[in-house]
């Protein structure tokens, strides 16, 4: 099978194409940045104040955020596995206003303080690898979730659309929606 040609002139047309800032050149941004700090084996002149204030503030918010939680959700509901327990009531308040899995949340920021504080590259993709399977969980545990609670469980997430991001911090991310 014959290779495709490129017309070079064709992929500037294409980088021309469209309003500037409206073309999702933050996106390609980050990309850039990350693929450089990939490259250079770490973020430049920023990795050491990273591993040592951001890496346990985010520690730290991960612990605050797993007790408020558990305090929310209550011993009625608390399970850790996807089905909802029998007992259990829906929770929309409190941290649950803010996000549909603040438990996950936490579980995530806690993992990442501790991948940061660690400098650990294996630490992060495992960490990366647990929000991969905390979002396939949390899409089963919606499933039963439906199921228990109907159109109640539908009201709320649409109230709350976001899964472990706080709604508040939701809003101002450049990437959100």
């Amino acid at each position: 099978e014959e290779l495709p040609k490129y017309d070079a002139s064709q992929v500037q047309n294409n980088l021309q194409q469209g309003e500037l800032g409206k073309r999702g050149e933050v996106y390609f941004a980050a990309q850039a940045a990350l693929v450089v700090c990939i490259l250079a084996d770490g973020i430049p002149l920023v990795g050491d104040p990273v591993r040592i204030v951001l890496g346990p503030l985010i520690l730290l918010a991960g612990l605050a955020t797993a007790l408020l939680s558990i305090v929310d959700l209550g011993s009625d509901s608390l399970s850790p596995f996807p089905k909802p327990t029998e007992e259990g009531a829906l929770k929309t308040s409190g941290l649950y206003a803010q996000m549909r899995h603040p438990m996950y949340a936490a579980l995530l920021c806690v993992m990442l303080g501790v991948s940061l504080v660690t400098d650990s590259a294996d630490r992060l993709l495992l960490t990366g690898l647990l929000w991969y399977l905390l979002e396939v969980k949390s899409d089963k545990e919606e499933v039963f979730l439906m199921e228990r609670f109907g159109g109640d469980y539908a009201d709320y997430k649409t109230q709350v659309p976001e899964k472990f991001l706080p709604m508040a911090l939701s809003k101002i991310l450049p990437w959100t929606d």
